[in-house]
């Protein structure tokens, strides 16, 4: 199973089903992560099943998994995490792309977006330092060290 996303090179995706893994060379470092209510901004389809939670792990967590093991079969360091903020009064909870005001952005820009809920800009961008800090600490090094609340940290 593939996420229904992938790498792309130059300008076309690659195919969903690319075969095994050709790192060439030293495997890279990655992290990966997907939000704990990922589907919940998208409408039900008509052929879909299960609520927010399973369809979550059906196209995040599931998939991602299985990319995780495949890549570490190919000697990557893979460091993977879910995040689990759900600002009060949202009605998206960990939603799909609720982590971008937490990594970029100002208060002007995030001023009217219903996924932070009744959050001000001061407590965002508190929650916002120790994630931006765990991605850099990861671009620098490869490991973004201890993985801060709203971050779990996944294993194997």
């Amino acid at each position: 199973m593939a996420p229904p996303f992938g790498p792309v090179r130059g300008t076309a995706q690659l195919p969903a089903d690319t075969g095994p893994l050709a790192l060439g060379g030293r495997a890279p470092d990655v992290l990966y992560g997907w939000n704990a209510d990922d589907m919940s901004a998208f409408p039900e389809g008509p052929s879909d099943t299960g609520g927010v939670a399973a369809r979550t792990r059906r196209l995040y967590e599931a998939p991602l998994t299985a990319l995780r093991a495949e890549l570490e079969r190919s000697g990557a360091r893979v460091h993977g995490y879910r995040l689990d903020w759900r600002p009060p009064g949202s009605p998206y909870g960990a939603t799909h792309c609720v982590e971008i005001p937490l990594l970029l952005g100002s208060a002007d820009a995030w001023r009217d977006a219903p996924l932070l809920g009744d959050l001000t800009w001061a407590e965002v961008d508190a929650v916002g330092k120790g994630v931006r800090a765990a991605w850099a600490s990861f671009a620098r090094t490869g490991d973004p060290g201890p993985l801060p609340a709203p971050l779990t940290a996944l294993t194997r």
